[in-house]
């Protein structure tokens, strides 16, 4: 049995002359991983190398994902909470990158993103 496989996406900025300002991702890892980041809007209007603190939160997600899923932890992606925790730890690495760890005491000035994944259990299996 041959399956088929199609999905399209389209992700930009509500500014169409500029892409940076672009705060979502969507990662699709085929065939058995896709997720939905929307980085939260950043009212502070600081940029980091360019971008607003909601496109790093979203960038950061889908790349932790991206590692955590093609690099054995695909089982436990499955979680919801692991999951979190994965975003959680994500955007943590973003704020020590830039030296930014005073800034998430403050919730107000946290950098945000929401998520939405879906997964199936690998077909891999320890024996």
């Amino acid at each position: 049995m041959t399956v088929a496989t199609q999905f399209e996406a389209a992700c930009q900025s509500r500014h169409p002359g500029r892409p940076e300002a672009n705060e979502d991702r969507v990662l699709v890892l085929p065939p058995d991983f896709a997720a939905v980041i929307d980085g939260a809007t950043d009212l502070s209007g600081d940029r980091y190398d360019g971008l607003t603190g909601g496109a790093l939160a979203a960038a950061a997600i889908a790349a932790a994902f991206a590692r955590a899923w093609l690099g054995g932890e695909a089982d436990h992606l499955l979680d919801a909470g692991h999951a979190l925790k994965v975003a959680n730890e994500a955007i943590r690495g973003v704020y020590a990158r830039y030296g930014l760890e005073e800034r998430s005491r403050a919730p107000e000035d946290r950098f945000r993103a929401a998520f939405s994944k879906v997964s199936r259990p690998s077909r891999t299996q320890t024996i």
